[in-house]
């Protein structure tokens, strides 16, 4: 017998689609096999962006989360300031790693 699939067009990105049947990074059996990529491409995002950053400033208010289980922040504005030419090198390397 043939399942019946879930999604109209599964194979098309739609973060709006509903109702929104999908499995995120999850845990045991469906744990997602990109999130070891998906893992270490933010973190080298972050690592270029960090390095290009001269100065980091609050921008506003924070805005703390209220909860029993966790402290944390929820809401932080930041200025950010480029080390001269960063915004060029950063622009040029996105443009690279988007040609593969």
């Amino acid at each position: 017998m043939r399942r019946r699939a879930r999604l109209v067009d599964p194979y098309r990105f739609d973060p709006g689609r509903r109702p929104n049947h999908h499995l995120a990074f999850g845990i045991g059996p469906h744990y997602c096999v990109g999130h070891t990529v998906a893992r270490v491409s933010l973190r080298v995002w972050f690592e270029e962006l960090f390095a290009a950053v001269e100065a980091m400033e609050p921008a506003g208010p924070v805005q703390h989360l209220c909860s029993t289980y966790v402290a944390g922040i929820k809401h932080l504005p930041v200025s950010l300031r480029f080390a001269p030419g960063a915004a060029r090198l950063l622009h040029a390397e996105l443009l690279a790693g988007s040609r593969g």
